[in-house]
């Protein structure tokens, strides 16, 4: 991820328009596409294949928009 969007993102947070709520739905969304249980938390194993996903990919660059 660039700084820019580091900083976009958290002006987004700081203004409240990023929220939780979001979070935890792309949290979901990207659980029920990469095959791991759909709680919400972003926990260990969630990071990992946030972390480790092809950067290229389309499903995880819109996970990551």
């Amino acid at each position: 991820m660039s700084a820019d969007a580091d900083i976009y993102n958290q002006g987004q947070m700081d203004n409240g328009h990023l929220t939780l709520f979001h979070i935890r739905k792309m949290t979901q969304f990207w659980q029920e596409h990469h095959g791991l249980l759909v709680d919400g938390e972003c926990g260990p194993k969630t990071q990992s294949s946030i972390e480790s996903a092809d950067k290229g990919s389309e499903l995880g660059m819109k996970a990551l928009e």
